[in-house]
C-alpha cells in the first residue's frame, strides 16, 4: 500500500483553511502522475460507494469481471441468546413500628446477650420456615441503621436498637 503524507504551511488560520479547501477541491480529479482515470460519478456509483463495502463495490463494478462474479453476502451470525437476568431483589422494609413505644431506660432493657439470642433464634427459625418471616424483613434496615454486619457483633450501645427490633418483630423476650 502506498502512503502519501501532505503538510500545509500558512501564516494564519484563514490562509490554512483556504489552502486545505483548495487542495480538497482539486482532488476530485486524481493527479496525472497516478496514471489513473477518475472514477465515473454517476448517481448509481456514488450510491453504491456509500452503501457497499469495498469488496462488494469492487466485485460489482470491476471491468475485468463484467459483474459476473458477485460475492454472496455473508450471513450475519445469529445473535447470542440473552443471559438470564436475576430476579430483582425485593425492596428493603424499613424498621418503623406502627406505634412507637417509649424505649425503656437502658437499665430497664433486657440484657444484651438475651436480646442477641432472641434475634438470632428468630432469624434461624424464619430461615428454616418454622417461624415468622417478619424478622427477615426488618433485619436489613436494622443493619443499615446500626452499621452492624452481624447481630452477634452488637455491643451495649446497640442494646436499645436491638430491643426496638425485637419489639417491631413482635418477638417474645424470655
Amino acid at each position: 500500500m502506498t502512503k502519501l503524507f501532505l503538510s500545509f504551511e500558512a501564516e494564519n488560520e484563514d490562509e490554512l483553511l483556504r489552502l486545505v479547501l483548495g487542495y480538497a477541491m482539486r482532488q476530485k480529479q486524481p493527479p496525472s502522475w497516478l496514471d489513473k482515470t477518475p472514477p465515473p460519478s454517476s448517481p448509481e456509483l456514488q450510491e453504491d460507494a456509500a452503501t457497499l463495502s469495498d469488496e462488494e463495490y469492487d466485485a460489482k463494478h470491476d471491468p475485468k469481471s463484467n459483474g459476473a462474479a458477485k460475492p454472496e453476502p455473508t450471513p450475519e451470525p445469529a445473535p447470542e441468546p440473552a443471559k438470564r437476568a436475576r430476579a430483582p431483589r425485593a425492596p428493603r422494609v424499613s424498621v418503623v413500628p406502627p406505634e412507637p413505644e417509649p424505649t425503656p431506660a437502658p437499665a430497664d432493657l433486657p440484657p444484651l446477650d438475651t436480646l442477641k439470642a432472641v434475634v438470632t433464634n428468630a432469624v434461624r427459625l424464619a430461615q428454616k420456615g418454622e417461624g415468622s418471616k417478619k424478622i427477615l424483613d426488618l433485619l436489613p434496615a436494622f443493619k443499615d441503621t446500626t452499621g452492624l454486619a452481624f447481630v452477634m457483633n452488637a455491643e451495649d450501645k446497640h442494646r436499645a436498637a436491638l430491643y426496638d427490633l425485637v419489639q417491631a418483630a413482635t418477638l417474645p423476650v424470655v
